[in-house]
């Protein structure tokens, strides 16, 4: 199981693209909830981009669109606990994230 613990606004950029920057906060739990793996990656959220959808032509909320981002990048984390590999991927991933936060990148992460 996967459970976001904390998310911290890192930056409000809006010349020249409206871009929000966060630092997401994580766990990922064994079945019964007994142990857990603490992650953290940082996301940017294009508000042009992020908060409308093309197909049906609406604004999407904020709240709603910072987490559709957030499951995106959790998504394939899947069932990492027990997954040696599929957890140091994951980790990676959060890890290159935050990389790219420090050298100052601009969209460290995509999906």
């Amino acid at each position: 199981m996967l459970k976001i613990t904390k998310k911290e606004k890192l930056l409000e950029a809006r010349r020249p693209v409206a871009v929000d920057y966060w630092l997401i906060h994580g766990r990922i739990y064994n079945d019964d909830g007994s142990a857990y793996y603490r992650f953290k990656f940082v996301i940017d959220m294009d508000l042009e981009l992020d908060t409308y959808d093309a197909e049906t032509g609406e604004i999407i909320p904020y709240n709603d669109a910072l987490e559709m981002l957030i499951d995106s990048f959790c998504d394939y984390a899947g069932d990492a606990f027990n997954n040696d590999a599929a957890r140091a991927d994951f980790f990676d991933n959060c890890n290159n994230t935050i990389a790219c936060w420090n050298s100052g990148r601009n969209s460290c992460w995509k999906f």
